[in-house]
């Protein structure tokens, strides 16, 4: 990750938000959300799910 020359798309912010803030669980589930709303395709990487 990282660079400010390199692009950043929805599913690396979802990537970096999970590996730097696991607490932030809703962080997660809106930016997933907001790229199903774009219909964007589904993520390559998925964080699990914390019960």
């Amino acid at each position: 990750m990282g660079g400010s020359d390199k692009p950043c798309t929805i599913d690396d912010l979802i990537k970096f938000v999970h590996e730097m803030y696991p607490e932030e669980v809703m962080a997660s589930i809106r930016l997933n959300r907001i790229k199903k709303r774009l219909n964007l395709p589904a993520p390559k990487f998925l964080p699990p799910v914390k019960t």
